[in-house]
């Protein structure tokens, strides 16, 4: 069954508003394509024709937009799963798990409370979910390091903490271990900022690189 003219005019106005916020040059085209026709003398015909062809590329358009999230998505699983090999090897070799479950915690309520500020959406299936799976995975590994940076830090040859976060090593059950765990999970910033420390004071260590000589 044929659309009706009016209709037909009607939904023509509906996708040229949608594609017009969809960027690219195939859009832009079809908006001014769509703009001359609804000028033009009616012709039902090519109307209807540009309606599908509209349709259709709005129809692919969305595919590829899904398919592109569910991609991120899969990466994000496979990035998570990678990262928990590598706290379930460190837990087995180092011990101090308590530390991995108060970096996961800071972190997913930090992606949580993101996620929460957020404008609602009609669909909410996109990359934010993506980092909300990989978040805990993540948080796990930067809490752990970063008591153990914390202990390096307050020990030689760095001495810049005080030696109280040296402490937390030697007792997994340490309540100033859980703080910088769930801290260092929680703040991407802290855990930037130990790391930087860390990085300044090793490379202050190290013997500095001689000019080379002329021959």
């Amino acid at each position: 069954m044929e659309l009706r003219g009016d209709v037909v005019e009607e939904q023509l106005k509906t996708a040229k508003a949608r594609l017009g916020a969809v960027g690219g040059a195939q859009p832009k085209d079809l908006v001014e394509r769509i703009t001359s026709a609804l000028k033009a003398q009616p012709d039902m015909d090519s109307r209807r024709a540009l309606l599908r062809e509209a349709d259709l590329f709005r129809h692919n358009d969305s595919d590829t937009e899904y398919e592109d999230m569910a991609a991120i998505l899969a990466k994000a699983v496979l990035l998570t799963i990678l990262v928990l090999g590598i706290v379930a090897g460190l837990g087995v070799l180092l011990d101090r798990e308590t530390y991995f479950l108060f970096g996961a915690a800071g972190a997913l309520l930090s992606r949580l409370t993101r996620v929460l500020r957020r404008k609602p959406k009609a669909s909410d299936y996109g990359a934010s979910w993506s980092t909300l799976i990989l978040s805990p995975a993540g948080g796990a590994l930067a809490g752990w390091l970063g008591v153990v940076i914390a202990a390096a830090l307050s020990a030689a040859p760095f001495d810049i903490l005080d030696d109280a976060f040296a402490k937390p090593w030697d007792d997994a059950l340490s309540l100033l271990g859980f703080i910088i765990a769930f801290v260092a999970g929680f703040s991407e910033r802290l855990f930037t900022r130990l790391v930087g420390t860390a990085e300044t004071r090793l490379a202050g260590q190290l013997p500095e690189e001689e000019a080379e000589k002329p021959s």
